[in-house]
């Protein structure tokens, strides 16, 4: 039998088990990215002649359902969850980001608009072209497998295990004639593939069919990383070297080809 004070001694002891397995558990958190990306050179404002509106960047699929919350082998995230809960501050990132590397290109800027339909008739006028980048990201869980954990005084849990998803798209820039909406330059920039590793935080109470997405830190975290490392600044950086002013300012004058036939005033 144990004495009053080997039973102190086990109560502290397992106490201060749990205790740290409670402050382990609490120091789990989502890895936060920095999406940044700085203009290799800085052109004089206005330097290029051309007048850009930019429309924030769109992202086919924001406004679909985000339901199922549990997604299994092979069945993609929805744009809803992967930018609205895993990488909520990548689309102002971009936007920012895009803004920056055309005033830096040398070019007049005007916008961002949330949409072409924003822009009232003198900004129309005003301007030579109009951007409008997509972003179109896939985000799939290929494959993961379950361990059951075993457990003394309480019910067995599951977790995920060896979890793989598959990070790959692509980004669509397209330069649009201001008035007529007329649609003259699209170049498209392939996001690398990326295979993203991670394994399960959650315990279930039964054999989970499927993924988690908000709840599994590990899988968050690697998103967010994967964004951050293998995909943004390479988006980028080649976004930076499509919109040579150059390449702009033939657009312009096909733009204003347009505008003359279609019967608007070229401006000035």
């Amino acid at each position: 039998m144990l004495g009053r004070t080997s039973l102190t001694v086990l109560v502290l002891a397992a106490a201060g088990t749990l205790t740290a397995c409670a402050t382990k558990t609490a120091r789990v958190t989502v890895y936060q990215p920095s999406f940044d990306f700085t203009p290799p050179s800085t052109a004089p404002a206005g330097d290029a002649g051309v007048t850009i509106a930019l429309v924030a960047t769109q992202y086919p699929g924001q406004e679909a359902p985000a339901a199922p919350t549990v997604y299994a082998h092979s069945q993609q995230i929805p744009a809803t969850v992967l930018w609205g809960l895993l990488a909520p501050e990548l689309p102002n990132s971009m936007a920012r980001d895009f803004e920056e590397a055309l005033v830096a290109r040398g070019f007049t800027l005007k916008g961002p608009y949330d949409s072409y339909e924003e822009m009232v008739y003198s900004d129309k006028r005003d301007t030579d072209l109009v951007l409008i980048p997509e972003l179109d990201i896939t985000l799939i869980v290929t494959d993961f497998s379950v361990k059951q954990n075993f457990k003394l005084i309480s019910d067995n849990t599951y977790s995920i295990e060896r979890g793989v998803a598959q990070l790959r798209g692509r980004v669509n820039l397209n330069a649009y004639e201001s008035m007529t909406f007329t649609k003259l330059w699209l170049k498209s920039l392939d996001v690398p593939e990326t295979s993203i590793e991670f394994d399960g935080n959650v315990e279930y109470p039964a054999q989970p069919l499927g993924i988690d997405p908000i709840r599994e830190v590990s899988f968050r975290t690697a998103v967010a990383q994967a964004l951050e490392e293998e995909m943004y600044s390479r988006v980028l950086q080649t976004a930076w070297d499509y919109l040579d002013p150059q390449e702009m300012q033939v657009l312009k004058q096909q733009a204003e080809e347009i505008r003359a036939k279609a019967g608007f005033e070229i401006r000035r």
